[in-house]
């Protein structure tokens, strides 16, 4: 009876340090109203319009080798007609991506669900789309999603059936307890200067990450509760 007394004992304060996480939104972005001539300066950043508890900051960006669009309620680039590329990897070596950051305050942790977005290009924007992110590394064969024959095509790269087909999928354990990560969305195969490739204003929120935020336990406490 010792013995079992003893575990009960140990079981109370580890079962009052127990929650239950649920997905909810850890970062969000609407363009309604956004228009990157009009109060903003390179590189254009926009923090994130909600985040969750715990989100330290959230905001994207542009690459200092694209440039910004103009219109309202869209948030993109444009890239020179010179530098254009037929490729995801001179994509990635000439810099042509927008760029999101998450961090969590300390000393918290984000767990990555999902990837929503609503994306369009001009049809002489860029053509195909790739995320990639600095969990895997931005390099070509680490593309996490990509979409092609996107440039003219309404939702194009929507994370829908127009574009990428569904919400990118970001719930492997490998985009957990993160303390801070960029993705960075890359395009290619744009026609023309004046082709767009932007993050475009639909109802609700037009870029989202959801999962949760949870408090990273030392690895001494941790070992307290065990």
């Amino acid at each position: 009876m010792k013995s079992l007394s003893r575990i009960c004992i140990l079981a109370v304060p580890v079962l009052s340090l127990l929650t239950v996480a649920r997905a909810e939104i850890v970062a969000g972005w609407d363009v309604d109203g956004v228009e990157l001539d009009e109060g903003y300066s390179a590189p254009y950043t926009l923090a994130a319009h909600t985040t969750a508890t715990h989100i330290a900051s959230a905001s994207i960006s542009l690459s200092s080798h694209v440039t910004n669009t103009l219109s309202a309620d869209q948030y993109g680039f444009k890239i020179p007609t010179e530098a254009s590329q037929t490729s995801l990897a001179g994509a990635i070596s000439n810099g042509h991506y927008m760029a999101v950051e998450l961090t969590a305050a300390e000393p918290y942790g984000i767990n990555l669900g999902s990837l929503e977005i609503n994306g369009y290009a001009s049809s002489t924007g860029c053509d195909d789309v790739a995320v990639l992110s600095s969990v895997d590394g931005f390099s070509a064969d680490a593309a996490i999603a990509s979409a092609t024959n996107v440039a003219g095509v309404t939702g194009g790269w929507d994370t829908d059936d127009s574009g990428f087909g569904a919400p990118i999928n970001l719930s492997d354990p490998k985009y957990s307890k993160l303390k801070q990560v960029t993705f960075r969305f890359y395009g290619w195969n744009s026609t023309s200067v004046a082709g767009l490739t932007y993050i475009r204003q639909l109802s609700g929120l037009d870029l989202e990450f959801t999962g949760t935020v949870e408090e990273i336990v030392p690895p001494g406490l941790s070992l307290i509760v065990k």
